[in-house]
């Protein structure tokens, strides 16, 4: 499925590539100290031969590692991904697969859905609207002159910097985005990165370090901030704090290309209002996996499979071990008690007590062993508050996983979450 997925998605990015744009575009000027394009002659080695870029902008990009152009987005398009974004903010459209993210600073607010809830979605490929942006021609005659004309659409995000509350969380690290791809050549790699409005240093625009994509891949993990660190914001550890800057003042619709090598960040969103821009990582269709294990990539794997398995996919990744999210077992009971193997047929029911100790085993079939279940409980019975008992633990992983990963941001305890799930079935409602 995930095969014919890509595949399809390849299809839809290929199909637009001869279409021409009407959209006039000039290389930007960009804030700070930056390598002018070099004169002499040079073998270009970050872009391939081809007729959309001049050669200042080629040589540009192979000095930089980065390349700006102006207006390259209609205004028409960026107010069409800023409908549908609002309409995932209000859970009036749940496309498959979509990963939303809280800032730290606010995952634990008491917000209703909307976007001050919501600093970023990504893998948004199931949602026809967002994935359009991967395919508009404009982009895409860019993005064939750093990939070749068999392109990829790989990570795909739409970022809704908050204002900052004051802990400096709104920041994005300076980091390499290679440190999330496990897949090469990097050379074949680019991000189109595009203002969805005016971008400047007060909301937190991108800041570069021009010339850092000719560095190899530097160790990431999560920075020390005092304020807290956004889940996968991970950081350079060691990079040189002398090195030049750029910030990137932005106009909506302008859009930066740059190389996963280059080291980048943002600063903290100080306006009141929500920064937003869309993105895309693009690759060639011939770069190839590679395994990152015993790399400076294993954390990131990590990371990003523990995320895989608190949203539930299947995705064919493998594991060494490990238990299912919120798979709790008994620590301190009686192992020669006698046990019972409740061999049944299509249609057969148990029912059992919530105190009765029960597991099941290992399936050691090729297929997959199927039942459904539902627990009932009286509309007499009351709710209690399990701080402090035994329960605790788990109130605190379902209401973390609740806000976190299921867009629950009203969630506050097990209590909350119970309740939005409860319906009544017969009879009448009372203290439930």
């Amino acid at each position: 499925m995930e095969q014919q997925r890509a595949s399809a998605r390849l299809r839809i990015v290929l199909g637009h590539l001869g279409r021409p744009s009407a959209v006039a575009v000039v290389a930007s000027p960009t804030s700070g100290p930056i390598a002018p394009a070099s004169s002499h002659p040079q073998q270009f080695q970050y872009t391939l031969d081809n007729n959309v870029l001049s050669l200042e902008q080629r040589k540009f990009y192979e000095e930089n590692g980065f390349l700006v152009i102006k207006n390259l987005v209609s205004d028409a398009d960026i107010q069409r991904f800023r409908v549908e974004f609002e309409k995932i903010c209000r859970q009036e459209s749940k496309p498959v697969g979509l990963m939303i993210m809280r800032d730290v600073s606010i995952a634990k607010s008491e917000y209703s859905p909307s976007e001050k809830i919501i600093s970023k979605i990504q893998d948004f490929q199931e949602d026809k609207e967002l994935f359009r942006f991967c395919t508009l021609p404009e982009i895409l005659k860019y993005v064939e002159c750093f990939t070749g004309p068999n392109i990829m659409a790989m990570h795909a995000m739409l970022i809704n910097k908050p204002p900052d509350t004051g802990k400096k969380t709104s920041r994005h690290p300076l980091h390499q985005d290679l440190h999330y791809f496990p897949f090469r050549p990097s050379n074949r790699i680019v991000c189109a990165w595009t203002a969805m409005e005016h971008i400047d240093r007060n909301n937190g625009c991108l800041v570069v370090l021009p010339g850092t994509h000719k560095l190899p891949l530097k160790p990431h993990d999560y920075p020390q901030w005092e304020g807290g660190v956004n889940t996968m914001y991970h950081g350079i550890q060691d990079y040189d704090k002398d090195h030049a800057r750029v910030h990137l003042v932005m106009e909506k619709g302008d859009t930066v290309f740059f190389h996963p090598l280059l080291i980048h960040g943002s600063g903290r969103n100080q306006t009141q209002g929500f920064r937003k821009s869309i993105s895309c990582h693009f690759a060639s269709a011939d770069c190839h996996y590679i395994d990152v294990k015993g790399t400076v990539q294993e954390n990131i794997e990590k990371e990003v499979l523990e995320n895989d398995r608190l949203y539930g996919t299947e995705s064919g990744l493998n594991f060494k071990g490990g238990v299912n999210t919120m798979y709790h077992g008994i620590q301190d009971y009686d192992q020669d008690h006698a046990r019972v193997h409740l061999v049944m047929e299509k249609g057969d029911t148990v029912f059992f007590h919530p105190l009765l100790i029960h597991g099941s085993g290992w399936n050691q079939t090729q297929g997959f062993r199927k039942v459904i279940s539902c627990h009932f409980a009286s509309a007499d019975c009351h709710y209690i508050d399990v701080k402090g008992t035994s329960q605790e633990n788990i109130e605190k992983e379902i209401v973390e996983t609740a806000r976190e990963f299921f867009g629950n941001a009203n969630t506050t305890d097990l209590k909350d979450f119970i309740m939005s799930h409860a319906q009544l079935v017969k009879g009448e409602r009372t203290n439930f």
